[in-house]
């Protein structure tokens, strides 16, 4: 259901249907919760959408809530740090929160090469 659920949001997204897709995330909300990959494609399509139901604050409150779910999302964060910067005009909160992707992000690149470096002492044959 959540993959059905994504493939139509996408699709929507992709063909510029912007209030649709929050329709359908809307109704699947009314029933389930949303995932944090959900919740950002709300975040995302709350900015693009026509002025209605929803403020911009609304997308910041789905961030945040991408966050509660998941702590270390990288997307989540620069969502919140380009939605304080570019609508919030607040550059401190901005700083935070890329600063927080950043730091996120280094963590799972540091992961990588560990892990690879692992596989290049690992005779596979």
């Amino acid at each position: 259901m959540i993959a059905d659920t994504l493939a139509q949001v996408r699709s929507l997204y992709i063909k510029r249907c912007f209030d649709d897709a929050l329709t359908v995330l809307d109704f699947y909300e009314e029933k389930n919760e949303l995932t944090s990959e959900m919740l950002i494609l709300k975040g995302r399509l709350i900015q693009l959408a026509e002025p209605n139901k929803y403020e911009l604050r609304d997308a910041k409150k789905c961030f945040l809530k991408a966050l509660e779910h998941d702590a270390d999302n990288v997307k989540a964060m620069l969502e919140l740090g380009w939605l304080a910067f570019g609508v919030f005009d607040d550059v401190i909160e901005a700083r935070d929160y890329f600063n927080r992707a950043l730091a996120a992000a280094n963590e799972i690149r540091q992961e990588a090469i560990g892990a690879l470096e692992k596989c290049e002492g690992t005779d596979l044959h």
